[in-house]
């Protein structure tokens, strides 16, 4: 499988040392050092995200070595099938970005969404139901005046169960068939969603698992924002998210897991065996303090 990160920007030296506890345990790393990729090797994806908002790190920062794809965050549907390249500076920057990835040999993929922040809206549901074709031409217009690779779809809230899943088949098969085989077309898809996935995966040639965010109070105990495994099935790890994936029927060579540049700390509670006791560690049951 592959892997994509955070905007490859912040990575700001050419060796990483990463330094823990060697223990006999598989959940854990050993010491040792990783170093950063000079060069992609053959079938690799390696996908970095990239915002042009104000305060954010500049085109000329970006370190591409390593890179194969870079999404621009964002476009923003509206609901009558026309885009918004202006609230994250899409219009001001892509010319700029793209002219530095491909002098690079990376490829740009424009990232659209339903919202970016504020209020929930079902723009997507209203653009693709009833202005579908005006939709997919607004898109391959930008695509084509400006050069990009390719399109990501980044469906958030998606509902499975919903109306979401027709709706995403119906996108998904008029944006396939409009980018031809030149062009590529990714999605983010959340962990739980992996039965859905299988049935458009045709239409994609990337879906990338967002693999991260997984710790928080929905779980059982203290868990890790990003873990690469877990131990009893309770939680979810990037293991346990290529499992399910795979399982149900979506190729390997189709998935990539998301490594997240955040952490997620726990404050308030206290351990359900003893309520003198503060959390402080994972897989710890807790409760409200």
């Amino acid at each position: 499988a592959g892997l994509y990160t955070a905007p490859s920007s912040i990575l700001t030296s050419q060796t990483v040392t990463v330094t823990a506890r060697s223990v006999a345990d598989p959940t854990k790393s050993a010491d040792g050092v990783a170093s950063l990729q000079t060069a992609p090797v053959a079938g690799q994806w390696s996908i970095g995200y990239w915002s042009p908002r104000s305060g954010s790190s500049p085109v000329s920062t970006i370190q591409w070595k390593g890179l194969t794809h870079i999404d621009q965050i964002t476009a923003i549907a509206n609901a009558d099938g026309t885009l918004d390249l202006k609230t994250q500076n899409v219009s001001t920057t892509a010319a700029s970005l793209i002219s530095a990835a491909h002098a690079n040999n990376v490829r740009v993929l424009l990232m659209i969404v339903q919202e970016y922040g504020g209020p929930t809206t079902t723009n997507f549901h209203q653009a693709i139901s009833g202005n579908l074709a005006a939709f997919v031409s607004k898109i391959m217009n930008v695509v084509n005046t400006y050069g990009y690779d390719g399109v990501d779809i980044d469906w958030e809230p998606f509902i499975s169960g919903t109306a979401d899943e027709t709706d995403m088949a119906t996108f998904a098969a008029a944006l396939r068939t409009a980018l031809g085989s030149s062009r590529l077309l990714t999605a983010a898809a959340s962990v739980t969603d992996y039965r859905f996935w299988n049935t458009v995966q045709s239409s994609f040639d990337r879906i990338n698992v967002m693999t991260y965010g997984q710790g928080g109070t929905f779980n059982p105990y203290t868990w890790h924002n990003s873990a690469l495994y877990d131990q009893d099935g309770r939680v979810w790890s990037l293991n346990l998210a290529k499992t399910r994936f795979l399982t149900a029927g979506i190729p390997a060579a189709k998935l990539s897991l998301g490594l997240a540049f955040y952490g997620t700390q726990y404050s308030g509670g206290v351990l359900t065996s003893d309520h003198a006791q503060g959390i402080s560690a994972v897989r710890q049951v807790w409760q409200t303090g």
